[in-house]
Formats: structure tokens, C-alpha cells, sequence
């Protein structure tokens, strides 16, 4: 099976991630924190958007693919 790659935003430092978080969440972009460097937006088609906003902010970050967990299927709950 194929290794399952997300789109991230990446950034040089938690500090530029921390601003960049900041300006996303004024630009009503719906984004979580990946790493301390990275976070990702969804739908994955903002991430551009969200690219472009950044740089226009002065926060210079890039797009970048990380691994993901793939989940297994999952156990039904019994029903009672």
C-alpha cells in the first residue's frame, strides 16, 4: 500500500509557524498544527490561497508534503 502524503505548510522556525497560525485564523482559514513547523489547511485547495496570504504578510513558509498515519478499518461498536 502506498504511503499517504498530506499537504503541509512549512516554515523556518515555531516562530514564523506561531505568526503565520495567527494571520490564517484573522483570514478565517481553517488550519491545525501539524508540528512545530508545519501546519496543514483544509480543504487542501486553501492551501495555495493560504501560501500566497502569508507571503503578502511577510512570512515566507513553503509547501511541502508530510507523511501520514494510515488508519486501519475500524471495529464496529457493539450495539445494545
Amino acid at each position: 500500500m502506498p504511503e499517504l502524503r498530506v499537504p503541509v505548510l512549512r516554515f523556518a522556525s515555531e516562530a514564523a509557524c506561531q505568526r503565520a497560525t495567527a494571520v490564517l485564523s484573522e483570514q478565517q482559514f481553517d488550519w491545525r498544527k501539524e508540528s512545530e513547523t508545519e501546519i496543514g489547511c483544509t480543504p487542501w485547495d486553501d492551501l495555495d490561497e493560504a501560501v500566497q496570504g502569508l507571503k503578502a504578510e511577510g512570512i515566507p513558509c513553503e509547501r511541502a508534503d508530510k507523511a501520514a498515519v494510515r488508519l486501519g478499518p475500524r471495529i464496529p461498536r457493539p450495539r445494545t
